[in-house]
């Protein structure tokens, strides 16, 4: 932004030659759908896990506590 404002001259900024400013356009977009698509992934496979474990766990539990008796 700084080198296409009125004053950049004043400091030596030039703007970045558009070829250069595409690769980072597509560089960052390219990181934005790894990352995102990483995060699913990864945290698709830990929901996954803790429903297996969940229903593990309902299973080796027994049976609830009545509402009667308050947990301690």
């Amino acid at each position: 932004m700084i080198p296409y404002l009125p004053f950049a001259g004043w400091f030596g900024f030039v703007p970045l030659p558009l070829p250069v400013l595409a690769g980072l356009v597509a560089i960052t977009a390219l990181y934005l759908l790894a990352s995102e698509a990483t995060k699913r992934w990864f945290f698709g496979q830990e929901s996954r896990q803790s429903h297996r474990k969940r229903a593990g766990q309902l299973i080796d539990r027994g049976p609830k506590p009545h509402a009667a008796y308050p947990r301690s």
